[in-house]
């Protein structure tokens, strides 16, 4: 979902936290402020709230999105040095071919 998409939504409804419609968590509706201008204030803390609880998962969610890539990464780096390896040996072999 776009940004554009969630600043509509935000618009209607005012009272709908982007964090739970993003990622699920928290509460659904924010809690109504006391006064208007507590309404940034109020959702503000209600959405650093469910954020500070489930950045613990998201950091470790990370990790093993970094070990999996640096697994790829090595067996990238295996498939090019077999490669490279081969390259020589049909360069080594034309080359004999070609005496």
């Amino acid at each position: 979902m776009g940004s554009e998409i969630l600043e509509r939504i935000k618009e209607n409804y005012t009272d709908l936290s982007l964090v739970w419609l993003v990622t699920g968590k928290g509460t659904m509706l924010l809690s109504p402020p006391k006064q208007k201008q507590d309404i940034y204030t109020s959702e503000l803390n209600e959405e650093q709230h469910v954020y500070f609880t489930s950045k613990d998962e998201v950091i470790a969610l990370l990790n093993k999105q970094i070990a999996k890539l640096e697994a790829t990464i090595a067996d990238k780096d295996k498939i090019i040095a077999l490669l490279e390896s081969q390259a020589r040996q049909l360069g080594q072999s034309a080359y004999k071919r070609s005496r």
